[in-house]
């Protein structure tokens, strides 16, 4: 992370107006992708929260047992504004997590492990299961890498180290201590006229791009809840702990 720090120290300034504070379009968008958990008192956190339009969206659902942890003292700026009740914790989000057992129900990293280094991920997620309480849910939304763009995305960003399939994300998963998946392949689209073009056309390129996948894998292999040719620019995963 030190060789880094500059970038996430203000990591959405320096992507300008791509990453500007947008809740109201984001919450439309979170809509499209993630449930809600059954409980309002669960805990939950949020990892590498940003500018916390994660958090916005949960509160404005009724959820108060919400804590969101990033680097970027900037980004974190936005969420204290506008929801200062949500507690805060800004620094490196494994060595805040450490201290953290059987405490969340929820654990949610959205765009996150992309940018760790591959012995980091597997810390991150040995983090996130012990902050878990038994039975408690890590919900990850990150890149396919799989997907016939992907190298737009994986370079799209200096921050980034590393790339995923539904397959190598059950194996760290597994190897990590979780025991149930759900892995899933998401093409979100703003709605509208554009965001209808967008989902037609991705839906032929990314049919064929699941052919391509199996025609090289073959199809005989299949896990339970994951959908191992996705080729679908994004993954939704869900791992609960055992």
């Amino acid at each position: 992370m030190s060789d880094t720090h500059d970038l996430y120290r203000n990591y959405s300034e320096n992507f300008a107006e791509a990453k500007r504070f947008r809740p109201d379009l984001q919450f439309r968008l979170f809509e499209q992708i993630y449930p809600v958990p059954s409980r309002k008192d669960a805990r939950i956190a949020d990892v590498g929260c940003g500018k916390g339009e994660w958090l916005l969206w949960l509160k404005e659902k009724g959820f108060r047992s919400l804590e969101g942890f990033d680097f970027s003292e900037e980004d974190l700026s936005y969420l204290r504004k506008s929801a200062p009740e949500i507690v805060t914790h800004a620094g490196n989000a494994i060595e805040l997590l450490k201290d953290r057992t059987e405490e969340f129900d929820v654990v949610h990293a959205k765009d996150l492990i992309e940018h760790l280094p591959k012995a980091k991920v597997l810390e991150f997620l040995k983090v996130a299961e012990k902050a878990l309480k038994p039975g408690g849910e890590l919900w990850i939304l990150t890149f396919n890498a799989q997907s016939p763009f992907s190298t737009a995305t994986r370079y799209g960003d200096f921050t980034h180290e590393s790339g995923f399939t539904p397959m190598s994300l059950v194996q760290v998963l597994r190897s990590t201590g979780f025991d149930s998946f759900v892995v899933t392949g998401v093409h979100v689209c703003p709605k509208g006229i554009k965001g209808r073009i967008r989902v037609f056309i991705g839906s032929i390129i990314y049919g064929f791009s699941r052919f391509l996948i199996a025609l090289r894998h073959g199809s005989s292999t299949s896990i339970e809840g994951v959908d191992l040719y996705t080729a679908k620019p994004d993954l939704w995963v869900v791992a609960k702990k055992r």
